[in-house]
């Protein structure tokens, strides 16, 4: 099954080299779209200057397209890279900042498999199925209850009106107890701060699976130096 992923980016330099490696390593093509301005709704406590997010990608991840533009929303920027990606059989739409263990990975692909002949969209329990780490050093929380499960894939040719909802009703749910994303929240003080930052203390990436905090931490101790 060809796997792709659409990446959307505004200055997210704390995340993006660690969640690039990750996806190669799961074999997914990544795309990504970056921002030349924050989306609308990023606006509070975000720098208006560029981050180092385009010099990582130039510099660790050649080979995969950068396509730059003004785009609005997080809608925009995920419906502009599904076009590039319709040789793909599905399509990733995953935060940067959302991790996932290989053992977990496995099982999420096989869940999409055996569905694919049925359903258009792949949506996930959040609630049951993420772990949310926050500024706050209250690492591991689980997800806060309600609202509308976000879509984490769909097949080519759809297009999202918003991150819980595509042009496209054959959708699927998963939940299941087990298998978990990681979901950093940009490591946020807490659910209301806007402001991006990361943790003093590497200590602070540990709750995560160690397949995870490491890269985590690698990645890092490379934007320290570039």
């Amino acid at each position: 099954m060809r796997i792709g992923c659409i990446v959307p980016v505004w200055n997210r330099e704390n995340f993006i080299g660690s969640y690039l490696e990750m996806m190669q390593d799961f074999d997914v093509k990544c795309l990504v779209t970056l921002g030349s301005i924050p989306w609308s709704t990023y606006s509070d406590g975000e720098s208006l200057e560029p981050d180092k997010s385009e010099l990582i990608i130039n510099k660790y991840f050649p080979d995969i397209e950068i396509i730059k533009g003004v785009y609005p929303n997080h809608r925009d920027s995920i419906n502009i890279g599904l076009k590039k990606l319709e040789n793909c059989d599905i399509i990733i739409i995953t935060d940067c900042d959302m991790y996932i263990t290989r053992k977990d990975w496995d099982e999420f692909i096989e869940w999409i498999k055996s569905n694919i002949d049925r359903y258009d969209v792949f949506s996930i329990n959040f609630e049951r199925m993420f772990i949310e780490y926050y500024y706050n050093h209250n690492y591991g929380t689980e997800a806060k209850k309600g609202g509308d499960v976000p879509i984490v894939a769909l097949k080519p040719g759809i297009e999202i009106i918003r991150i819980t909802k595509a042009h496209n009703d054959r959708e699927i749910v998963w939940d299941v107890e087990g298998p978990k994303w990681h979901h950093m929240r940009f490591c946020k003080k807490n659910r209301l701060d806007r402001k991006c930052t990361i943790p003093i203390d590497i200590k602070d990436y540990l709750p995560a699976p160690d397949e995870i905090s490491s890269r985590l931490i690698k990645w890092k101790k490379i934007l320290e130096i570039i």
